[in-house]
């Protein structure tokens, strides 16, 4: 699956995934039954449609993570995961090829790709507030925290540099 972007969110590819209900740890193996009510309400100005290229995101804890987008590449192993801190309430991609409608501003859960209900690890070794992971088409992705400018799109410091409370 081709990922491209410029910046925070933006940006359409075909995904065969739905939204479903969120989930943290303790509700259960597979979390909740999906459900299209997670997802926001798309809209359409004026009954127009709208196809967007989404950037591999997650949005966790009020900011965005981003993975693949940056100069700083990141890796990890099964061994590294932590615990689930979260489970993907909506896949924007999907919810766009479905309605042909913006999805608006994500929300804690909501993704670029990742099918509903799949575990979001901490990582060991990094702050939540810096790194995640997940798993997606058998590879772990790790996601970056970004800084909240809308002109570039820059990791955060502790993103790319190991410091302080880690996971």
């Amino acid at each position: 699956m081709r990922r491209t972007g410029t910046a925070l969110g933006a940006v359409m590819l075909v995904a065969a995934v739905g939204c479903s209900g969120s989930s943290i740890e303790g509700d259960g193996p597979r979390g909740p039954r999906p459900s299209a009510e997670s997802c926001p309400e798309a809209t359409g100005a004026d009954g127009s449609a709208a196809a967007i290229d989404y950037v591999d995101f997650i949005q966790a804890f009020g900011r965005q993570y981003l993975s693949g987008v940056s100069k700083h590449p990141s890796t990890a192993t099964r061994g590294q995961l932590g615990r689930v801190v979260l489970r993907s309430k909506c896949s924007f991609s999907a919810l766009n090829d479905r309605t042909h409608k913006s999805p608006g501003e994500p929300h804690d859960g909501d993704t670029g790709f990742l099918p509903p209900g799949t575990p979001i690890y901490a990582l060991h070794g990094w702050p939540t507030g810096c790194r995640l992971a997940a798993e997606q088409d058998g590879r772990l992705h790790v996601y970056l925290a970004y800084r909240d400018d809308p002109k570039v799109a820059t990791p955060r410091r502790c993103a790319v540099r190991q410091v302080g409370n880690a996971e």
